[in-house]
């Protein structure tokens, strides 16, 4: 930690506030935002410029980056030669080193002027390249709209054979054996100033890269700055055996007064929060965090909501970040440092941290997405199982001397085995090596699969997890193809929803259950949205007043999605006859074990408001047979009619319930609490039916004694978001020197929950 920013102490007079990965701040610094001016031009310039670009122009300048003779319009093309140079000084700063590039990718075409914005790129990325060694890992993801997320065009051919106005867009994740180029793309919009969370170099409004433009001056300036503050220390390799004790001050863990006292045995009702900024999976699952640093603003935000517990999510894997090498008992002491910092922030605010592996180290010497979470290989493979318990030992043997009130560990996020048996077989040994090494370490135990009821791991004595969420509340956020998809089906979901939601299943099992509306209907119509079904040959009935109305086999398309269901995704319109006083629909099915899930119903009728009615379960699907009656009064109202309770969220989910996971917890008297709970994501939801959920589960948990933390720190509609004019329904106000805004919506609604505890 001590190497990352010498070069940038030479800036601190000029920026006495700065905030990075490694830096300190003591509480969150609320700037009011202010428009975008022209300011006047920096020494040696001229043209346009905001008061926010000159303030990185004028800390180029003081760091050495910008060559003495470059000077005249920011909007005038930057020649290649003072592109490279500015690259080269950012990098040579950094890292104290000189650099000699390989730019014989380039034509001499292609090195003419003037420079285009994928030879900047490339520019960029070699001249890391040759400081490291290896491609450069980027470290940020910036954020883009959920449709974007599978393309990837950025190539050779398409780049430099396309149009003028070809575009690219670019991937969420690359493959190290792609070109150059594609390299290069990634590398200069993924990787971060990791001060302010600003990309090298930006996409368009429409999240293109436009790779033939051409780069300005200011541009490339901007680009050479961010390069400099995005970078991290060159790896320090240790092997796990040697790996030392922490660098955390112990008097920051010293005080016993600060933080409820916690065991296996018995685990505080604890208000907290994931934070995972060096855990991809944390990154991907809510598209909200566009860098990869851990922030001390960003914890004071968990702070000052009135929390006193953050779920640290960390990979295992990027323990050897930026890359591994052959010999996979090595890992990266700068990483463990990294880590150190943002623990030893968190216990300077007074927050329990709960350590929470969210992979499993790969075995194929490089970063691997589909390794690191690939269970099954975790559980098949001996040398993986045993590479996973080694570096949990060196994790317990670090931080041995932290008491429980202040750290506890979490074997694996949402952990997926086949077993109870399965589970005890593969995680004994991580248990029995964090226990050698720190005796009674508290450690907790995720109970995330249908196929667990985390009895195993009760009985080891290891404290049980719940993660709660609740459907359709949840489904918003996953496409078609995955099984839910409200929002492919349905665009205006969002806006469809209200609060309280009225108890309403999704199954209908065969013959076994009937939904029933009654009231005194006008003429009209219901539609009844069907998504998926579990046999084939089931057969959808609506009956009115008792008379048939509809009966139809339900013809399943050729998919089977995310679930292991038929996907079908078929909407049934059935019209509804003046004075009609009963409207039923169930299943008749061919086979015992089909099952129709529905996603929506809307009941309109003339001279009435519409109804718009989706189930409590969208997803995951309540499996008992059970038939509902819901009666329609005057103009459409529902009042009267039963709404989804915390006592119906608690029985949601059979085997791993809440009830059933608290009951297995009290049965073998270890502790119990809701790791996650939501919603989340990236669409939001009305701020109505996101504080009637998330105010509901508070309130009950708070009642039964039970420890939680939400799911979601970034996003929209949570704490904290990266682009706050896509949410007119919050209020954000800028963090300093954070890529992200507080939503003070938000912290005064959890402030009003936490502090009752």
């Amino acid at each position: 930690m001590k190497q990352r920013f010498l070069c940038i102490m030479l800036c601190l007079a000029l920026l006495p506030a700065l905030t990075s990965c490694s830096s300190a701040q003591s509480t969150v610094a609320i700037s009011t935002p202010e428009p975008e001016a022209t300011a006047e031009p920096t020494s040696g310039f001229t043209g346009d410029i905001s008061e926010e670009n000159v303030v990185e122009v004028e800390l180029a300048k003081e760091v050495g980056l910008i060559p003495n003779d470059m000077v005249g319009d920011y909007s005038a093309p930057v020649t290649m030669d003072d592109m490279c140079e500015m690259a080269l000084r950012a990098v040579e700063l950094f890292y104290n080193m000189d650099v000699e590039p390989d730019l014989s990718v380039f034509s001499k075409v292609q090195l003419d002027p003037p420079v285009t914005r994928i030879e900047a790129a490339v520019v960029l990325t070699e001249t890391v390249r040759a400081a490291i060694g290896e491609y450069p890992a980027y470290n940020g993801d910036p954020y883009r709209p959920e449709e974007l997320y599978d393309f990837i065009s950025a190539d050779d051919s398409l780049i430099y054979n396309g149009t003028p106005s070809q575009i690219a867009r670019v991937r969420v994740w690359g493959n190290p054996k792609d070109t150059v180029v594609v390299v290069s793309v990634l590398f200069a919009t993924r990787q971060v100033d990791q001060i302010t969370g600003k990309p090298l170099m930006e996409l368009d409004a429409d999240y293109n890269f436009n790779p033939k433009n051409t780069v300005s001056q200011l541009e490339a300036i901007l680009a050479a700055f961010r390069l400099y503050r995005s970078l991290d220390p060159l790896p320090e390799y240790v092997s796990l055996e040697d790996v030392s004790t922490h660098t955390i001050d112990k008097s920051l863990y010293a005080d016993e007064s600060i933080l409820p006292d916690a065991s296996n045995q018995s685990l505080p009702a604890w208000r907290g929060m994931p934070y995972g900024p060096r855990s991809y999976s944390m990154a991907q699952a809510f598209g909200g965090a566009n860098d990869t640093c851990y922030r001390k603003s960003s914890l004071q935000v968990i702070k000052d909501a009135g929390f006193n517990m953050v779920e640290l999510y960390v990979s295992p894997t990027r323990f050897a970040w930026p890359y591994q090498l052959d010999d996979l008992y090595q890992v990266n002491n700068v990483e463990l440092e990294m880590l150190d910092q943002a623990i030893a922030w968190a216990f300077e605010l007074g927050l329990h941290v709960q350590l929470t592996f969210t992979d499993s180290p790969s075995l194929e010497g490089r970063f691997s997405l589909d390794a690191a979470w690939d269970y099954n290989s975790l559980s098949e493979n001996s040398d993986r199982a045993q590479l996973f318990a080694d570096t949990w030992r060196m994790i317990a043997r670090r931080y041995a001397d932290i008491p429980n009130r202040y750290l506890g560990f979490t074997l694996l996020n949402e952990v997926d085995p086949s077993s109870d048996e399965d589970y005890l077989r593969v995680f004994e040994p991580v248990i029995d090596a964090i226990w050698e090494e720190s005796p009674d370490r508290l450690i907790i135990a995720d109970v995330h699969s249908y196929n667990i009821t985390g009895e195993s791991m009760a009985k080891k004595g290891v404290a049980l997890s719940r993660h709660q969420y609740a459907m359709p509340l949840l489904d918003y956020n996953l496409r078609g193809e995955d099984g839910g998809g409200l929002m492919d089906l349905y665009p205006n979901y969002i806006e469809e929803l209200t609060w309280p939601i009225v108890y309403l299943p999704a199954m209908l099992h065969s013959a076994k259950n009937t939904i029933t509306f009654t009231g005194d209907f006008k003429a009209g119509e219901i539609t009844i949205g069907v998504n998926q079904i579990y046999a084939g040959g089931e057969t959808l009935v609506v009956t009115m007043d008792g008379a048939k109305a509809l009966s139809e086999e339900v013809i399943p398309q050729d998919v089977i999605n995310g679930w292991g269901l038929k996907k079908v995704d078929h909407e049934y319109t059935i019209s509804i006859p003046e004075g009609t006083k009963e409207i039923s629909f169930y299943n008749q099915s061919k086979n015992r074990d089909g099952n129709i899930v529905f996603n929506r119903i809307k009941l309109t009728q003339t001279g009435q408001d519409d109804i718009i009615l989706y189930p409590y379960d969208a997803v995951d699907s309540h499996w008992e047979p059970e038939s509902v009656t819901i009666q329609v009064g005057a103009n459409g109202s529902l009042d009267g009619n039963r709404v989804v309770t915390w006592d119906d969220l608690k029985s949601w989910g059979d085997s791993i319930s809440y009830n059933s996971i608290k009951a297995m917890a009290e049965k073998y008297n270890v502790g119990f609490f809701v790791g996650e709970f939501g919603p989340f994501g990236k669409y939001g939801l009305p701020n109505s039916v996101m504080k009637g959920y998330i105010g509901m589960m508070l309130q009950g948990m708070k009642e039964d004694g039970v420890g939680w933390a939400y799911g979601s720190l970034e996003g929209k509609g949570q704490l904290m978001y990266n682009v706050p004019e896509n949410d007119p329904e919050n209020t954000y106000v800028p963090i300093t020197d954070s890529p992200y805004y507080l939503n003070t919506n938000m912290l005064d609604f959890f402030k009003k929950y936490t502090s009752q505890n």
